[in-house]
């Protein structure tokens, strides 16, 4: 009799024991799945590479003309180690290049590349930047471009560019009035906002420091310096040459002209002040940062921008409201020389 009790009991009780055994089951499974929620998906023998990701600034659509480029614009390379990197670990990438290229043109502060994109032929494509090693890349930007397409090809346009740079190369100071070229000033000089020495002064070069050239009638240079001022041809050259040359020059033919003005006063001719001391150009520039009694350290080299208005020294062409199709580049120190402070929202 208490035998069938027994049973009885266990009876009504083991729909309960079957619920706890699945409970159990479950639970199990679950624990198991769980173990593996924290393992990292990186395919075996993978090498990441330096850059853990790349950022690209612009990802509306890029639209152009044939024969066209855009404003420079830039890519931002997160990375595991700085110093090691260098901007030939990128590589940038036109998925057409019959419709549209795309260049790198310089590097700032490192971790940004800049790069601009060109109008090839009517059609659509897509740029980005890839990582040689590791396989990060930016998003794919959408181009169109439009106009007349120009009865030439790509390696006939490639073709005649490396023609045209053979021939300027054995040109003389003199150039074509439309084509801008990069001269170097042979000593510190002044850039005037008028081709006249009685002009006001809107800054000066440095020796040996570059400047882009828009025009050179043989007396004065029409110089891109934060807009347009004038240089003296005498004081500029195709190449840089050493210091001492150059003054040596520079005061040569400043006592020549002395004695041509003489003679024939209405020529206009540099005084012998023109011709400034060599001041050293130093290894870092500080710039004062806006607003905030800070102050950033960079190489005179350091390439940033001026709004067409402003008087900041940017590190990106749209910062804030700026419109980077007018924004102008400009050095480091250049800034400094001209007694820029460096943006405080973008530094």
């Amino acid at each position: 009799m208490s035998h069938c009790r027994k049973h009885s009991r266990f009876v009504k009780n083991r729909p309960i024991c079957v619920v706890i055994l699945i409970i159990c089951m479950i639970t199990g499974v679950l624990l198991g799945c769980g173990s593996s929620v924290g393992t990292d998906n990186v395919t075996a023998g993978e090498e990441p590479g330096n850059i853990k990701s790349l950022t690209i600034l612009r990802t509306d659509d890029i639209q152009i003309d044939v024969g066209k480029s855009t404003s420079p614009s830039w890519v931002q390379a997160d990375l595991i180690d700085r110093d090691t990197f260098s901007p030939d670990d990128v590589e940038f990438i036109s998925e057409d290049p019959s419709i549209a290229s795309i260049e790198f043109s310089h590097d700032a502060l490192t971790v940004y590349l800049y790069y601009s994109v060109t109008g090839v032929s009517n059609g659509e494509t897509y740029v980005y930047a890839r990582a040689k090693e590791g396989g990060a890349e930016t998003e794919h930007v959408k181009v169109i471009v439009n106009g007349e397409i120009q009865d030439i090809s790509i390696d006939d346009t490639y073709e005649s560019d490396l023609v045209a740079e053979e021939e300027d190369l054995s040109n003389d100071t003199q150039d074509d009035a439309n084509n801008i070229k990069v001269m170097y000033a042979t000593t510190k000089v002044n850039v005037r906002s008028q081709p006249s020495t009685e002009a006001e002064i809107a800054g000066s070069l440095g020796d040996g420091q570059s400047i882009n050239v828009i025009n050179d009638d043989g007396e004065w240079c029409e110089v891109d310096f934060n807009g347009t001022g004038y240089v003296k041809s005498e004081f500029l050259s195709d190449d840089a040459p050493s210091t001492t040359k150059a003054i040596q020059e520079a005061n040569e033919n400043s006592q020549d002209s002395e004695v041509s003005n003489a003679q024939h006063p209405e020529v206009e001719v540099p005084v012998v002040q023109e011709v400034e001391p060599v001041v050293e150009t130093p290894a870092t520039v500080a710039l004062t940062v806006a607003n905030t009694g800070n102050s950033i350290t960079l190489s005179p080299e350091t390439v940033g921008y001026l709004s067409a208005t402003g008087e900041k020294f940017h590190r990106i062409n749209n910062c804030g409201t700026m419109n980077p199709d007018k924004a102008r580049m400009i050095t480091a120190q250049d800034a400094f020389n001209r007694g820029y402070e460096a943006c405080e929202n973008c530094w």
